[in-house]
């Protein structure tokens, strides 16, 4: 539960753009509960937006290794699409195309993706 708390704040500080209080919070997030896969997928998509695309790979492939069944379906599916834009940016085709066809098998092909549009 502390894991979430944090992982909520730092989601705030990033939004905010304040990008050393979110990845502290992301970290005291990890700290709490290593095996919670929510603090790996926030700071990798802060890693991600600081254009630090291995650092977000290593951590989102960390998130997704941790995924339980009962985590849901829309935070694995940010998990994959997190990665395959990471891999896009670091030229890495074949694990990107992976993580797309990954989006078609279920339980991910049960999101609309009407819902996910790219602004």
């Amino acid at each position: 539960m502390i894991a979430i708390l944090y992982c909520n704040k730092g989601d705030a500080e990033m939004n905010l753009e304040n990008f050393i209080a979110a990845e502290s919070s992301f970290k005291e997030a990890i700290t709490y509960e290593d095996d919670f896969s929510g603090g790996y997928m926030s700071m990798g998509r802060l890693r991600s937006q600081q254009k630090m695309y291995d650092d977000a790979i290593k951590l989102l492939e960390k998130a997704l290794s941790l995924h339980q069944p009962t985590d849901s379906v829309h935070s694995l599916f940010n998990m994959v699409i997190g990665l395959a834009y990471c891999y896009n940016k670091t030229g890495q085709k074949e694990k990107e195309k992976e993580m797309m066809l990954k989006c078609l098998e279920p339980p991910l092909s049960s999101i609309s993706f009407v819902e996910h549009e790219i602004n």
